[in-house]
């Protein structure tokens, strides 16, 4: 009977020590995408404004060349 209690003690044991980390490492990964993500958005509005300044021709190069 010692030995059934023991084992069931190890089983459980084991599968918290799974299974508590694992909402941890979804924390992380939702940071590092959300972070990602609006990284990317950043950098797609910069080279978007940045291509409709040179469709104006506006920019440092042409108002020094003028």
């Amino acid at each position: 009977m010692a030995t059934l209690f023991a084992l069931s003690a190890c089983a459980i044991c084991g599968v918290l020590s799974i299974s508590l980390p694992i909402p941890i490492i979804v924390n992380n990964f939702n940071k590092f995408y959300e972070k990602a993500k609006i990284q990317e958005e950043i950098d797609v509005k910069r080279k978007k404004a940045s291509w409709e300044e040179a469709k104006r021709g506006g920019g440092r190069k042409t108002k020094e060349m003028r």
